[in-house]
C-alpha cells in the first residue's frame, strides 16, 4: 500500500508542476495513443505501392559507383599524396 502511495503523490507533485498547456497535451496524447491500440482510429492496412524502373538509370548509376576509382583515392591516401589526417 506504501508504494502506491508514495507513486500517487509523486504523479500528484508532477501535475503540479506542469504548466496548463502541458497538461492539456498529455492529456490529449493519451486518448489519442489509446484510441490507436484499440483499432478505432489509424491506417488498418498499408497502401499497396507501385514502383517502376528505368534500366538505363541503373546502368548509369552502377557506371558511376566504380569501385576503382575510390580504390585508388583510398591507396593515395594511405601513401600520404593527400594531407587529410595531419594538422
Amino acid at each position: 500500500m506504501g508504494k502506491i502511495l508514495i507513486k500517487i503523490k509523486w504523479y500528484w507533485h508532477r501535475l503540479q508542476c506542469m504548466s496548463y498547456s502541458e497538461r492539456l497535451y498529455r492529456i490529449k496524447n493519451s486518448i489519442h495513443v489509446r484510441l490507436e491500440k484499440s483499432g478505432v482510429i489509424g491506417i488498418s492496412a498499408a497502401l499497396p505501392v507501385k514502383i517502376s524502373f528505368n534500366k538505363h538509370i541503373l546502368e548509369d548509376l552502377n557506371q558511376n559507383l566504380r569501385g576503382d576509382f575510390y580504390n585508388n583515392v583510398a591507396d593515395e591516401v594511405i601513401e600520404g599524396k593527400y594531407r587529410i589526417f595531419s594538422k
